[in-house]
């Protein structure tokens, strides 16, 4: 949940004659895409390469993911993005990696089966806490956006 945002994308990329025929370019801190709105919209996520402001006439560019989709305009998503300050990042996961980072070094550094298993049990209880803690701030319900100021926009 800590590394899910929420962004309106206006510029549209793309104009093609098929159903999917307006694209908007996604930004570089975008690792998925969950959602999209309006509800009941197409869209596909894919990689394309655009041409460079820079580059008149050479036909190349730098590839850009984009999503395509069947609405004009504007669109809202809803996606996982790259963190960009680790200490942005909850507690819980950051706990979590830690204690996964130390399991996967653990067997080369200390070559000890029992200081292993111990590291695979404290991050078992880790990976269990951040699961709950993570079920509970999210529980699973569509995004209602009716009497919510700036709503999403998203499903009732």
């Amino acid at each position: 949940n800590c590394a899910v945002v929420r962004l309106d994308i206006d510029a549209a990329t793309i104009d093609e004659g098929d159903a999917l025929a307006h694209g908007y370019a996604l930004p570089d801190s975008v690792l998925r895409v969950l959602d999209l709105w309006p509800e009941g919209a197409a869209w596909c996520v894919e990689t394309r390469v655009m041409p460079d402001a820079g580059a008149v006439g050479s036909g190349e560019g730098q590839p850009a993911r984009i999503i395509r989709t069947d609405v004009a305009g504007g669109i809202r998503i809803r996606a996982i993005a790259r963190p960009t300050e680790p200490g942005g990042l909850d507690p819980l996961l950051g706990g979590l990696v830690s204690a996964e980072l130390a399991v996967a070094m653990a067997a080369k550094l200390t070559e000890n089966t029992s200081r292993m298993a111990t590291l695979m049990d404290f991050s078992a209880r880790l990976r269990r806490e951040a699961i709950t803690a993570d079920a509970q701030e999210s529980s699973g319900d569509d995004i209602v956006s009716l009497g919510l100021p700036g709503g999403l926009g998203g499903r009732v």
